[in-house]
């Protein structure tokens, strides 16, 4: 009998049990088996609850602009199903979003799992983040203030009005959410953008209202609208105060608050457009866009923003091409064109944006085969002994034997640092790489043996050259 023969429920014991004693990277290569193993192994990770000790801060930012939502499409499958399949020991925040939908849709009979489904996305980031933490502090959970957010981002309308009859408003963040004016923005709903914007008129200070105006700009970038963006910058219930930030014809600094929500919404936004339109507020010819902005865009592959930048600020971004790279054919056939250094500068920091994300499917992969062999092919160097250890420590740690072989092949200093490697994967049990790295120390001269074993590598005695 066959292992895939089985009784579903004792395959997925027996993955479940894989998951738990191999982690969290050794289950990712295993979904990589057939296809059946992707479902699974998934399914037997989510039940694993291992995910809830993952950093996502990174990963799942700017879900909503990225232009590979691989990474961000697997954590919301995850947090979708931890919010409905919650119990009593798991995290608040799961619980704490479904009976957000549960009482949303009790009120619009509304599906709860299409519900859960939408909100998760919203709430991605926070939720996600370390999910199982332990401190009480660090979840602010409110349920009136996330139940008037939610109501907002999903256009409920009658329930955003009900709970603003009270003492909540629009200008504050939630810990799961960003505020009920960024999410009207963000989806477009105008009608409730501008209700909210009357209700910000009742603010007493107008720095508050300030800030809420800042929030709905961002939230408007990353709605694509500029029709809604307008409608943030030039609140029709304001005209009646004296709102000095956005004038036509007057330029803004971009050391003020003001030129401070205007970067962020650059940045919240893929659309050139869109770019182009907030950068009309700001001094054509004495400041640059920041080398950070410039970092997100060619990271999240926004080709026609990447081009944009580097045509009208080429000489200012000169010094930085080199240190860049993005997850992108297209973005990095256009990096090299402009002069990015082919020696993989500083690639142990940066190695995520050249590889992919740690969950990467079977085409990602072949992706990231042809993107470091294309830099080989184009002259790459990866001489230097610490970036060659970098790059060989990432690949192995993802048991990726395709990307070790071309890196071995490479004209890697491998006595310099194969000690180091034949540790780290004898540590992390990473057999399948042990063995790699076992073979080609007998395909070194005698001397280049001794300068291995001179950097902690130790070959199993059983082991005998060839």
């Amino acid at each position: 009998m066959q292992f895939l023969d089985l009784a579903p429920e004792l395959v997925h014991q027996i993955l479940l049990e894989a998951v738990l004693t191999r982690g969290i990277l050794r289950s990712l290569t295993l979904k990589l088996v057939c296809k059946r193993f992707c479902h699974d192994v998934q399914f037997a990770l989510f039940e694993s609850h291992l995910l809830d000790d993952y950093n996502t801060w990174g990963l799942v930012t700017y879900w909503h602009m990225d232009r590979s939502r691989r990474a961000c499409n697997s954590w919301h499958s995850y947090l979708v199903h931890r919010v409905q399949n919650n119990s009593d020991s798991c995290p608040p925040q799961f619980r704490h979003i479904r009976r957000i939908v549960e009482t949303l849709c009790a009120e619009t009979g509304d599906d709860v799992k299409t519900t859960i489904e939408t909100l998760c996305w919203p709430a991605l980031r926070a939720a996600t983040h370390f999910a199982n933490n332990k401190q009480p502090s660090y979840f602010k959970l409110d349920f009136e203030s996330d139940l008037l957010c939610a109501a907002t981002y999903l256009n409920i309308v009658p329930v955003v009005k009900r709970l603003l009859q009270g003492k909540l408003m629009p200008k504050y963040r939630r810990f799961l959410f960003g505020s009920p004016m960024l999410l009207a923005a963000s989806t477009g709903h105008k009608y409730l953008l501008e209700y909210l914007q009357e209700k910000m008129l009742q603010m007493p200070s107008d720095s508050d209202r300030q800030f809420a105006q800042y929030d709905s700009i961002r939230g408007a970038a990353m709605s694509g609208d500029l029709e809604m963006v307008r409608t943030a910058l030039y609140p029709s219930s304001w005209s009646t105060i004296d709102n000095m930030n956005f004038i036509d014809g007057q330029f803004i600094p971009q050391s003020s608050f003001a030129g401070a929500a205007l970067i962020k919404a650059q940045k919240s936004t893929g659309n050139l457009e869109m770019y182009k339109y907030l950068e009309g507020f700001f001094p054509q010819s004495t400041e640059c866009p920041s080398e950070k902005g410039l970092r997100l865009h060619i990271h999240l592959g926004h080709f026609e923003i990447v081009k944009y930048i580097l045509d009208t600020t080429a000489t200012f971004f000169l010094e930085f091409i080199r240190v860049l790279g993005s997850r992108h054919q297209d973005v990095n056939d256009f990096l090299l064109e402009r002069g990015l250094n082919l020696k993989f500068a500083r690639l142990d920091e940066l190695k995520s944006k050249w590889m992919g994300d740690k969950i990467i499917p079977i085409e990602d992969q072949e992706r990231n085969i042809l993107l470091v062999q294309m830099l080989l092919d184009r002259g790459a160097s990866i001489f230097e002994v610490r970036t060659a250890d970098h790059a060989l420590r990432w690949a192995i740690w993802r048991e990726d034997t395709f990307m070790v072989k071309m890196l071995l092949a490479s004209g890697i200093d491998l006595p310099s640092c194969g000690g180091f490697l034949l540790s780290f994967a004898v540590i992390h049990g990473l057999d399948s790489m042990k063995e790699i790295l076992q073979a080609e120390f007998f395909k070194l001269s005698k001397p280049q043996r001794a300068r291995w074993m001179m950097t902690d590598g130790r070959i199993d005695p059983e082991k005998h050259e060839p």
